[in-house]
């Protein structure tokens, strides 16, 4: 590849660093202030708002983060098959990193991109998990 922008989003701050022909070009590498701390701070506050109050559990919001989010490779697609339900079926694009874990990338559950989250209770269940959205 000639031309390639990597981007490494962080805890604290994100990176976007261009490369041309393998080599990174250093005037033009930018570092953002904004990382994976503030969007979990952003997810708590949507689910707190919207559903139940989550403000003191930020570990339980990053474990939501960690699962279900990912980042789309066809935006507009996404948000079309999210409003509308569609059950077309779509081959997996993740990227397995070095853990065998699935990435955030592109992540869709037989074409649908809802997924439902069911929360730890405490007791028999310490960590949530997701599962394919069910309409019940």
């Amino acid at each position: 590849m000639e031309c390639l922008l990597v981007i490494d989003s962080g805890y604290s701050h994100t990176t976007v660093t261009p490369l041309f022909n393998g080599r990174p070009l250093h005037r033009a590498i930018r570092r953002l202030d904004f990382g994976g701390k503030h969007l979990t701070n952003l997810l708590k506050e949507v689910i707190s708002v919207r559903h139940f109050d989550l403000h003191q559990d930020t570990k339980i919001v990053n474990d939501i983060k960690e699962d279900v989010c990912f980042a789309s490779m066809d935006f507009k697609g996404d948000l079309e098959r999210s409003w509308k339900g569609s059950k077309s079926r779509q081959k997996d694009k993740a990227v397995k990193d070095k853990d065998g874990d699935m990435d955030m990338i592109d992540k869709l559950n037989d074409g649908e991109v809802r997924v439902d989250y069911i929360l730890p209770d405490g007791v028999h269940l310490l960590r949530g998990f997701s599962r394919p959205h069910d309409e019940r």
